[in-house]
């Protein structure tokens, strides 16, 4: 087999791998009969100082006339401006994007001479032979970066990650494709990215009938995730309590979030478009929505609900939208009708369940997730902004049975 390779060996410890690949390559050559040509080009730092670019036209070219490239490393202190023009790291991401290089493969195999080199024991190791797909899509590297900034001498930075349909599709096929030829064995890891990726901001609608703790609850979650580092602002949408305003409005002062509503309109899909129009000016990451208390029986008011549901959804996309309802832990079979009708207008997420600082159980949560699939995702146990905490349902068994 005659190869022809593309040596880049970039930056840093790159220039140091290069040559010991080099060797690597030579030798299953003659051991093999193999011949590789190699030729050299610039990349990342290596390329911004000789060249002006991270990723030469030059270098471009000779890795798409070339049948494998071997690459090394980008980047350093050397270059680590982040008002810099280019960075080292645009020529690997440029080198991927202009060749569709997304599929990174990661084989794990112990090699019998290796085996007692491992610090694991052989027993276990032995027999290793796997290889992984890791998902490189286009928006891990080419998406805008939604936040850049520095605080305190610290650098920050939120990711925007895209997906296309076509990526995932390629990336599976890659996946099966190798499958096919490795003991037709496909085994599937999801995990969450560290950095905030696939990034949308949150509007929450809280409902419930009046009286089971809605305005409370909105200043609880906004306490809740601004203590989790999350930029919010609180909507105050019920335009038919008097005071549900000006009561949103101080715990807004108490717990320092941004509140907006509008007393003077009684339109509260109104009111909700121009609170998101608000937030989405302002870059807020969660946006919460006070609505009025209403009885599930009254068809007009539920009407309603669904109405605000559809401003979400068809006016603002990009924002994730959830809705979660308010139940009073103290009311019993009577919540499972709300949580239906709830439930029709505005497909209902989640549950928060109210007032259980007293001598109410909440086992009304049961019926509610065994006939609708609702869960329940906080508990509000008294009146203070602290007094809200994740449901957890194993504690809250424990809870019952005592």
């Amino acid at each position: 087999m005659r190869c022809k390779i593309a040596i880049l060996p970039g930056d840093g410890i790159g220039g140091e791998i290069i040559p010991e690949s080099i060797k690597v390559l030579n030798k299953i050559g003659l051991k093999f009969e193999h011949e590789f040509l190699f030729d050299y080009g610039n990349i990342g730092g290596n390329a911004i100082d000789k060249m002006g670019v991270p990723l030469p036209t030059e270098t471009l070219k000779l890795c798409e006339d070339s049948d494998a490239i071997l690459f090394g490393a980008v980047g350093g202190p050397k270059w680590d401006d982040m008002n810099a023009k280019y960075r080292p790291e645009d020529g690997i991401l440029s080198l991927r994007k202009s060749m569709e290089l997304f599929a990174n493969l990661r084989p794990v195999k112990i090699f019998p001479a290796l085996i007692s080199s491992s610090p694991l024991k052989s027993e276990l190791i032995g027999d290793v032979d796997m290889v992984i797909v890791r998902e490189l899509t286009g928006g891990l590297y080419f998406s805008q970066p939604k936040k850049r900034w520095v605080s305190d001498g610290q650098r920050y930075g939120v990711d925007t990650l895209g997906y296309s349909e076509s990526e995932i599709d390629r990336i599976l096929r890659v996946g099966f494709e190798l499958a096919k030829t490795r003991r037709s064995k496909l085994t599937s890891a999801d995990k969450a990215n560290v950095l905030e990726t696939d990034y949308k901001a949150s509007a929450i609608l809280i409902v419930g009938v009046n009286g089971t703790g809605k305005t409370t609850s909105a200043a609880k979650l906004a306490a809740y995730y601004t203590n989790l580092g999350k930029s919010v602002m609180l909507i105050g949408a019920d335009t038919y309590r008097a005071a549900a305003a000006e009561q949103l409005r101080q715990w807004s002062v108490v717990a320092n979030i941004q509140f907006v509503s509008n007393e003077s309109s009684g339109d509260p899909s109104a009111v909700l478009f121009d609170g998101l129009k608000s937030a989405q000016a302002k870059d807020i990451d969660i946006s919460l929505i006070d609505t009025a208390g209403r009885l599930h029986t009254y068809k007009n008011l539920m009407a309603e609900i669904g109405k605000m549901h559809k401003v979400v959804t068809t006016k603002f996309p990009d924002f994730q939208l959830e809705t979660l309802l308010t139940l009073d832990a103290n009311l019993g079979q009577n919540s499972l009708s709300q949580a239906k009708k709830f439930h029709e207008q505005t497909s209902v997420d989640g549950i928060i369940l109210t007032k259980m600082d007293g001598t109410a159980k909440g086992g009304i949560v049961f019926p509610i997730y065994r006939e609708l699939g609702i869960p329940v995702k906080f508990i509000g146990m008294g009146e203070t902004l602290d007094d809200l905490i994740e449901f957890n349902a194993e504690d809250y068994v424990q809870s019952l049975i005592g």
